[in-house]
Parts: structure tokens; sequence; C-alpha cells
């Protein structure tokens, strides 16, 4: 600063002077936070640290939070708020909250919406609602972590967009769902972030990259009465029921990438209807099928699976109806 701008005088009043020299002396702010909170250039913070005697060092200065500070931002992040409310909380910038964050290596896990989120909803699997979705993103969910963001995702058929709808409202999701309108890759999807629920979801083997690492089924989790409804959202996930215009022609199937997941899937089916000898698995080069031909015991089935159910995914359920109804 040269001789001329230490001479003029401030037209700060001396309250506002003295409220400068405390922010900058006692709170550790920098210059640019200073004029960031009280409004004034940074050239007149400069001059009036000057003019009372105050060293001004170049660039930012290190603010050290106190262990209150530090518990507060902790609190409200722990608490999936975001770097704003921190901040508004200890009157600090979000640059030093951010820092908070990072050295005391608080996990940040916040997007702008579901502030209601269920995070805990598969912590136990107590409800028909949990079991049927949890099958459900065994076979057409995913999850993946990119840095400190644990995120889970779905996406289906668009006919299917009421899977979507239910899952918002289970969770109670207020994330907007996503659209892919091209023609014949027509799907919607929803995703969320929730390190509790990425890793509640991993006890049951839904974890990155699962088709290619979960070999089993993980039915002795599910409590016995509500395994229906598990194996209900894995049929209505990897399943399949077809027919042609003969009514005896019906067969309906469970496809999976490994070979073992399969034959679980199949051993239960043929248990609940009485099925004593196993169809040969077909097992192909990325994946493997089981099947069931013929339209008693595909009714069988269906039956087991669908009657007095109240979550199934309608288009398999109307399937199931028409083929009911042919009897």
């Amino acid at each position: 600063m040269n001789e001329k701008q230490i001479l003029k005088p401030c037209r700060l009043s001396l309250q506002e002077q003295n409220r400068i020299v405390q922010l900058y002396t006692e709170k550790n702010l920098s210059i640019q936070e200073i004029a960031r909170q009280t409004h004034h250039k940074q050239t007149t913070i400069s001059k009036v640290l000057y003019n009372h005697g105050i060293e001004v060092k170049l660039g930012l200065r290190k603010y050290i939070p106190s262990k209150e500070e530090i518990e507060i931002v902790k609190t409200i992040i722990e608490n999936h708020q975001s770097y704003k409310d921190a901040s508004k909380a200890i009157n600090r910038d979000i640059t030093i909250v951010k820092r908070i964050i990072k050295e005391n290596n608080i996990v940040y896990d916040y997007r702008p919406y579901n502030k209601n989120l269920k995070h805990d909803f598969f912590s136990v699997i107590d409800s028909e609602e949990k079991a049927w979705l949890l099958g459900f993103l065994f076979t057409d969910g995913s999850v993946r972590k990119i840095g400190n963001s644990y995120q889970i995702r779905l996406s289906i058929q668009l006919l299917d967009e009421e899977i979507i709808k239910k899952k918002k409202k289970w969770l109670e999701i207020d994330t907007k769902t996503k659209y892919d309108k091209r023609e014949k890759k027509e799907c919607c999807g929803i995703e969320i972030t929730s390190q509790k629920m990425f890793e509640d979801l991993a006890n049951y083997g839904i974890v990155p990259n699962k088709t290619y690492i979960t070999n089993k089924l993980y039915l002795e989790k599910i409590p016995e009465q509500f395994q229906r409804a598990y194996i209900r959202g894995l049929f209505d996930g990897d399943g399949g029921i077809s027919f042609t215009g003969n009514t005896n022609e019906v067969s309906c199937d469970f496809t999976s990438y490994f070979y073992e997941t399969v034959e679980e899937f199949q051993f239960f089916i043929d248990k609940q209807i009485g099925k004593e000898k196993h169809n040969k698995i077909v097992k192909m080069t990325n994946k493997s099928r089981c099947a069931w031909r013929g339209r008693q015991q595909v009714i069988k089935i269906l039956s087991w699976l669908y009657d007095d159910s109240s979550v199934y995914l309608k288009r398999k359920y109307d399937k199931y109806l028409w083929i009911k109804s042919t009897l």
C-alpha cells in the first residue's frame, strides 16, 4: 500500500473498523471472506487493517475450526444436509466447511432432494413391499460407489413405470423420474444416494457389478413369511411367461448369469409345487435358464406366486390372469 493510501482517512465508522479487525485477528477470516460478510471492498478492508497496524498477509489465512464447530458440521452432514446448511450453522465460508469434512473424514452423502428418504428401508425385511422390492432390485437394480457417493439405481421399461412410482412412495423419494423415450429404448428410472441403504443391500448380494459377482439368492436371510414376495420380485425382474394361440402351450422361466442362482430358484419353486424331479437347466455362454411347461404346472406356479398378493409387476400378473381364465 502506498503512502497516499495510508494517509487517506477511512470513511467507515470506528465500530465497523473494529468489527473488521476482530474478524481478521480473532476469527481468522481472510480478506476475501471478510469482504463477503461485510459487503466492503477488499481494498477498504486492507486499508482498515493497515491503519490499525495489523500486518496483512498475502493469500488466504488458514482458519482453525473449534471442536464445537467440527461437531456441528459433522452432525449436519451425517443428517444428509448440505454444505450450505453447515456453513450457515457455524457462520463460516463453505470452503472452511469442505475442509472440515475432508480433514475429519466425514462422509458427504447429499443430494438436493430426498429429504425424507427412508435410508433404513432395507435394514429389516419385515413387509411384503420390502421383500418384493429387494427381489426386484436384485434382478433389475444396480448400485455403485463414486468417491463418497453411494448410489442405488433402478431402470425399467417405460410400460412398467408403475414400479418406479411404487418405489418412490415406499421410500418417500422426491427425486424426479428420468425418462429415455428413444424409439425401441423407451425406459424410465430413478437414482438415489444413501450409504446406509447401499450397505444394507450388500447384505443380500446387491453390490457393484453384482451380475458377475453374486451367485446366490440369499434366501436364508429373508424371513420365511416374506420369501414368497422376495421370489415374486425375482421372477417379476428376470422371469418370463410365454404362450401361443394354443392355451396348452404355456411356459414360464427364470434366467440369470450364474447357473447356481438359477438352480437355487428352480429348487425353491419345485419345492412349493411338490415337484421332485427337476427339469434340466439350459446353460448358455453368458446366462442360464430354467423353465416349466404345460398349462397346469405353470398355473400352479403362478398361483403360488401371485394369489392373495398385493405387490407385483402388473404386466406379468395380467398374463397369469389370462392363462387362468382359459381353464
